[in-house]
């Protein structure tokens, strides 16, 4: 694994196994956690549409419409 930073906007630390992002990679990189902040369930509107992201007790994530 390899341990690095996300973008420009803040720095985390990240552990990547499958591949290499760099502050230059066009994708951004988030912990789950940081994305919930300890709750449970989130909305999320996307183009005019809402989204319910949930975590299961398994640990796993759920987006439904």
């Amino acid at each position: 694994m390899t341990n690095l930073y996300s973008n420009r906007f803040e720095t985390l630390p990240i552990m990547v196994s499958h591949g290499v992002t760099t502050p230059n990679s066009p994708e951004r990189v988030m912990h789950s956690e940081t994305l919930m902040q300890g709750r449970k369930v989130m909305t999320i509107v996307h183009n005019g549409r809402v989204y319910r992201l949930q975590t299961t007790k398994q640990g796993k994530l759920i987006l439904t419409k």
